[in-house]
């Protein structure tokens, strides 16, 4: 009995325990705190041999790293291969980057669940003494690439900035990291890794090994124990790649002020956004040492009078711990700038400020008064410019890595120090800045114009006057001839400092097939223009640059530099005058009657962001590969999808294609962005179809007979009537857009004034009769309410009216990877016309830098870059034309729209 009451007794015991789990299982997790995950650990550790899905993160995005490969290097006990990357940094690049990227699961665009993942862990391997012998900086940056989420990065890695650890008896540097995975990331998400590698001015050739890749539940405050072999010595507290700069950090909340008085205090070259090749370097220097200061920060700039070069230098604000910089803390950034010698400069001088990682602007690039003889003072000897700069932190509250101070010069050509100095973060409250307010909106028209008669020449040689053989104004006209030799002055007395746009009124009259001619002006070249072969007349030509002049008298020469006669009727010069939206207003009443509603609130749009913002823009028929190029470069879309009604021409359709814009077109909408179409018409007939002037090149003047001229006089022809079904065929798909409600930025018969299209072959009136007929074929005869018509004919003499344009455009390819703001294409479109119509970039090559486009006050209402090679070689991003990191700039930079920056225009009110 006593044996079964004891047995009794147990039963009891264990009941009750089992009973007390089973309730504790029921209280939901989390009542007593944080439960650890269960989830295992991924683990990239290459042990199977393969790269484990490493590669481009996105087309081209390798760059530095030539090759990627699993390697046995490394090898010791319990670990195998390593991953291989083979790494050649260019030492005259300022940012040299390669981003390699892998997918978990190795399946492209998929998805990986990170809940409950709290940390990403690697080991990374560089050669000990190569990387010792090589100069310049090693950044690198983690990220998740969905919503791109950096996780984190460090600077100015050297050698020492690890353990130093012998492995098959060669040494290493090994940083062994783990960041973390931010809260609100632990969801499902497109699981793509990437690490991003840079070289700063370094190079360094040779191999950089990844291994032991983990996402881990643990999180990143302990790493996993390796044993990676013998160590050779105790790790070293990471440097500066500036041999012999000991690094200084600010303490956070308190003012602190970098005065370099003994050395760099840690500023290097920064290129970040891809510029820093116009700092040549950077150094300690004494050539400001007096009382109280004792050195200063030099700059070595080489400026080259492009529209636009930029110079970035940085400090790291993070500490040793690699706690970021909390400048909401902080009201103002102070510093000082000495610029030697101003009178012996020309140009634009500008500054600007910002933080990196993440990125923002503090105060966007301003003009500098270097000029100012009060901000002249003499220290040893010389003449400085003493600029002092203070840049309002208002708006700056988050936390940052990196302090960048950016100096760029607008055809500024230099070459020589900058002194920065008693760069002072100042701690304190906030202050918001004072916001100036325009008490009224001037006249666009009241700008300093001259026209001068070229016959009025003070001096020259190798020239004539003459009154013969062509009209001219004036009193007649010269003629430049000999080999290069023409030469004309002209004493200039300008009002104002500032930029000025040339035009001259010249021709070879027949005499010669081509000629040119050079703009100097005191003893400088400044521009050139080309000389167009017309006969008896003369033709105006914008010299392709803005001109900076200061206030007073010049000297001006006209030089004939190609061609072995040129004439000159007169030429002007007109005050460059900022067109944004404080200096004027633009029509937004469309030259439809009765327009679509949506066509209304599109143009009201872009009406109240004219000159304050700009579009992103991007040409891409088809499947769109351009479009998601430009997202897989930058992470965001265009906000303006350029299409095509070229394949659903008549004489096209009859060769056998057929037209999908129109459906994508209707798509795009429907997801948020704008529409845009251009139309490269087929001619009706007449098409050639040879070799070279192929059916589908019908477009074309040289492979088409088609004659606009004949067709337009004669509206009983057959080439005529050819013309009105071409149009009518366009007019149904336009119907199926509007059906959808899609409001169309319509550019049809565009650079007529070219001549290389056939409706532009044979001059400006049949191509004016044409548009007009297009119009009220469309808007009266087909009923069409939902366009906007955009018109691209690229010279005055072809303007159709004010009563059928809505909206100028321009088609612009220069210079490749030069980002300018086209000034002198704008300020010749700003005269097509009295009315105040909006401008817009409508094909472009090269995208203009937004911070000129901002300081300049060039309001282009949009860009739109063409596609095929202009974006893409291949399945490659081809960065010929916009440099891959300029174009994230670009795209990331406040002053551009993107699509998903854009409202939905379909609300917006009317009224």
């Amino acid at each position: 009995m006593g044996v079964c009451l004891d047995m009794w007794r147990n039963w009891r015991v264990l009941f009750v325990l089992v009973t007390i789990i089973f309730l504790f299982s029921l209280i939901p997790t989390g009542i007593f705190g944080a439960v650890e995950s269960s989830v295992n650990p991924v683990v990239l550790d290459f042990e199977d041999g393969t790269v484990m899905s490493f590669g481009e993160a996105w087309g081209d995005s390798l760059k530095c790293i030539k090759k990627v490969s699993v390697s046995q290097d490394l090898q010791r006990p319990g670990n195998k291969y390593a991953l291989r990357l083979d790494v050649e940094f260019n030492p005259n690049n300022g940012w040299d980057q390669g981003d390699l990227g892998t997918w978990f699961g190795g399946v492209v665009e998929g998805q990986f669940d990170f809940t409950g993942y709290k940390s990403v862990e690697f080991e990374m391997f560089i050669p000990y003494d190569e990387f010792s012998k090589s100069q310049g900086g090693f950044p690198y940056k983690v990220v998740i690439n969905d919503g791109w989420k950096e996780l984190g990065s460090e600077f100015n890695i050297t050698a020492n900035a690890g353990k130093k650890v012998k492995i098959n008896g060669k040494d290493y540097t090994v940083i062994h990291k783990a960041f973390a995975i931010p809260e609100d990331f632990r969801t499902k998400k497109r699981a793509q890794l990437v690490f991003q590698f840079a070289g700063q001015n370094s190079n360094y050739k040779g191999p950089i090994y990844l291994d032991n890749v983990r996402i881990r539940p643990e999180d990143a405050s302990n790493l996993s124990k390796e044993d990676y072999g013998e160590q050779a010595e105790e790790g070293v507290a990471v440097e500066d790649f500036f041999t012999g700069v000991k690094l200084v950090y600010p303490e956070q909340g308190k003012s602190f002020v970098y005065n370099f008085e003994i050395d760099t205090m840690g500023f290097y070259k920064y290129s970040g956004d891809g510029f820093n090749k116009k700092t040549k370097s950077l150094e300690y220097s004494q050539d400001l040492k007096r009382s109280g200061n004792n050195g200063a920060l030099k700059v070595n700039a080489s400026l080259a009078g492009t529209a636009f070069d930029e110079m970035n230098i940085a400090i790291k604000l993070t500490d040793k711990d690699d706690k970021k910089f909390d400048f909401s803390k902080y009201s103002t950034l102070e510093y000082t700038l000495y610029i030697p010698n101003p009178d012996k400069i020309s140009g634009k001088l500008m500054v600007a400020s910002a933080i990196d990682n993440p990125w923002q602007i503090i105060k966007d690039f301003t003009a500098i008064n270097y000029k100012d003889k009060n901000a002249i003072q003499k220290i040893n000897g010389k003449d400085y410019a003493v600029i002092k700069c203070s840049d309002n932190l208002y708006n700056v509250n988050t936390k940052a890595n990196v302090l960048v101070l950016r100096i760029a010069g607008s055809y500024v050509k230099y070459t020589g120090p900058i002194y920065i100095d008693n760069v002072k973060l100042v701690a304190g409250k906030k202050v918001a800045p004072k916001v100036k307010t325009t008490s009224s909106i001037p006249n666009i028209k009241n700008y300093y114009r001259v026209k001068i008669e070229a016959e009025t020449a003070k001096d020259g040689w190798a020239y004539s006057i003459e009154k013969e053989n062509a009209k001219y104004s004036g009193k007649g006209y010269i003629l430049l001839f000999g080999n290069n030799m023409g030469n004309t002055l002209y004493d200039l007395k300008i009002p104002k400092t500032g930029y000025y746009i040339f035009t001259i009124s010249s021709s070879t009259l027949g005499m010669v097939n081509y000629g040119s001619v050079d703009i100097w002006i005191d003893g400088e070249l400044k521009g050139a223009a080309k000389v167009p072969n017309v006969k008896g007349k003369f033709q105006e030509v914008v010299v392709m640059k803005k001109i900076y002049l200061t206030q007073g008298e010049h000297t001006l020469s006209l030089q004939k530099s190609g061609g072995y006669t040129i004439a000159i009727d007169y030429f002007t010069i007109e005050e460059l005058v900022l067109a944004n939206k404080n200096k004027i207003s633009v029509d937004t009443k469309l030259v439809t009657p009765n327009p679509h509603p949506n066509a209304q609130k599109l143009m009201k749009y872009l009406a109240s962001i004219y000159g304050e913002k700009i579009l992103s823009g991007q040409q891409s028929s088809g499947d769109g590969k351009e479009i998601q190029m430009i997202f897989d470069v930058t992470k965001r879309y265009p906000a303006v999808r350029g299409f095509d009604f070229m394949d659903y021409s008549p004489s096209r359709v009859e060769h056998g294609t057929k037209g999908t814009d129109v459906e994508e077109a209707i798509k795009w909408w429907k997801s948020g962005g704008i529409v845009a179409f251009c139309w490269h018409w087929n001619a009706p007939t007449g098409l050639i179809d040879q070799p070279g002037k192929e059916w589908w090149r019908g477009f074309y003047t040289e492979a088409t007979t088609f004659d606009i001229k004949k067709a337009m006089d004669n509206p009983n022809s057959t080439e005529y009537k050819l013309i009105l079904r071409d149009i009518d065929a366009i007019a149904e798909q336009l119907k199926r857009l509007q059906k959808e409600g899609v409001p169309v930025l319509f550019r049809p018969l565009h650079e007529a004034s070219g001549g290389w299209f056939w409706w532009g072959a044979k001059g400006p009136e049949p191509y004016i009769k044409l548009w007009k007929l297009m119009f009220d074929r469309l808007v009266n005869y087909h009923k069409l309410n939902n366009l906007i018509w955009v018109w691209n004919g690229q010279d005055a003499a072809w303007y159709p009216g004010d009563n059928y344009v809505d909206i100028i455009g321009e088609d612009i390819y220069e210079e490749k990877a030069q980002y300018s703001p086209y000034a002198d294409r704008f300020a010749k479109a700003l005269k097509y016309t009295n009315a105040r119509k909006m401008i817009a970039l409508t094909e472009c090559g090269t995208i203009p830098d937004p911070a000129v486009l901002k300081q300049e006050g060039i309001s282009w209402s949009w860009f739109s870059v063409w596609a095929g090679n202009f974006v893409m070689t291949g399945s490659k991003y081809n960065d010929e034309w916009n440099d891959n990191h300029m174009l994230r700039k670009i795209y990331n930079s406040d002053y551009v729209i993107t699509k998903d920056e854009l409202p939905d225009i379909k609300n917006i009110p009317l009224k």
